[in-house]
C-alpha cells in the first residue's frame, strides 16, 4: 500500500508539492504544541525538586538553566528529523544519465582521432535545429567539447555562426552572431576560458548549400567550432 502511494505521488509532482507543504504546516505545529509542553510540564528525569532548594534559589536557578538547554536540544532534534523526513527527493522520481547518442559518440571519437593526428584545425558542426532546440543532445555536445577542451589548455577555438539567404544581410549578420555567443557562453559555463574563445558571425556569406530549397537553407543555418 506504502508503495503504491509513493508511486501515484511520483506521477504527479505538484501534488507532491502541495502535499508536502500542508504536511510541513501540520508537523510545525506538533512541535510548537510539543515545545510549550516540554516548558510547561518538564519530563520526570529533568524535574527540579523545588522542595529542596526553595531555600536556595540560586540552586534553583542553576537547576532550571540546566534542564533549558536539553529541551531545546531535544526539539531541535525533533524538527530537524522532521525536515529529514519531509525531503521532496524521497518521493520524486531520480534522475537518471540518459545513454550516449550515436552523435555523441561519433563526436568523442572524431576528437579522439583528431588528437593524435591534429592535421590542420578540427571543425564541429551543430546544426541550426540543435542550436535552437537547446535539448539535452546540445547539451551532451556542449558538454563533450567543452571536456575536450579543458584536457587540452593549449587549445583555443573559433565559433563560427552561419545563416541562409532568407532575410537581409544585416539581420542575418547579427542572428549568426547570437548563435556562435550562445555556444560561447554553453562552452564557458562548463569551464572554458573565454580568453580561448574567438567569435564570429559570418551571416549568409558562407553558404554550403543552395538556398534555393528548404533542405539547403537547413544546412547553411549552422554554427561551426573550430579547434586549432
Amino acid at each position: 500500500m506504502r508503495n503504491t502511494s509513493i508511486n501515484l505521488l511520483r506521477q504527479n509532482p505538484p501534488q507532491i508539492e502541495r502535499s508536502l507543504k500542508v504536511a510541513h504546516r501540520v508537523l510545525l505545529a506538533l512541535i510548537i504544541i510539543h515545545s510549550a509542553g516540554c516548558r510547561d510540564a518538564p519530563e520526570k528525569n529533568n524535574a527540579v525538586p523545588r522542595a529542596k532548594h526553595h531555600d536556595n534559589p540560586q540552586s534553583l536557578e542553576q537547576a532550571e538553566n540546566d534542564i533549558a538547554p536539553k529541551q531545546t536540544q531535544k526539539v531541535q532534534t525533533l524538527y530537524q528529523s522532521a525536515q529529514k523526513a519531509m525531503t521532496p527527493s524521497r518521493f520524486m522520481p531520480k534522475e537518471q544519465t540518459p545513454p550516449q547518442s550515436e552523435k555523441i559518440q561519433q563526436l568523442q571519437k572524431k576528437l579522439a582521432e583528431w588528437r593524435n593526428k591534429k592535421n590542420g584545425p578540427l571543425v564541429v558542426t551543430l546544426d541550426d535545429v540543435l542550436v535552437k532546440k537547446g535539448d539535452m543532445e546540445y547539451k551532451r555536445y556542449i558538454e563533450t567539447v567543452a571536456a575536450f577542451l579543458k584536457q587540452h589548455p593549449e587549445l583555443k577555438v573559433s565559433i563560427e555562426g552561419h545563416t541562409d539567404k532568407n532575410s537581409s544581410s544585416h539581420y542575418t549578420l547579427g542572428l549568426s552572431k547570437r548563435h556562435a555567443t550562445a555556444v560561447q557562453f554553453g562552452l564557458m559555463k562548463h569551464g572554458v576560458s573565454s580568453k580561448r574563445i574567438i567569435v564570429k558571425g559570418f551571416g549568409d556569406t558562407r553558404p554550403i548549400d543552395s538556398n534555393h530549397t528548404e533542405a539547403g537553407r537547413q544546412k547553411n543555418r549552422r554554427v561551426e567550432v573550430v579547434i586549432f
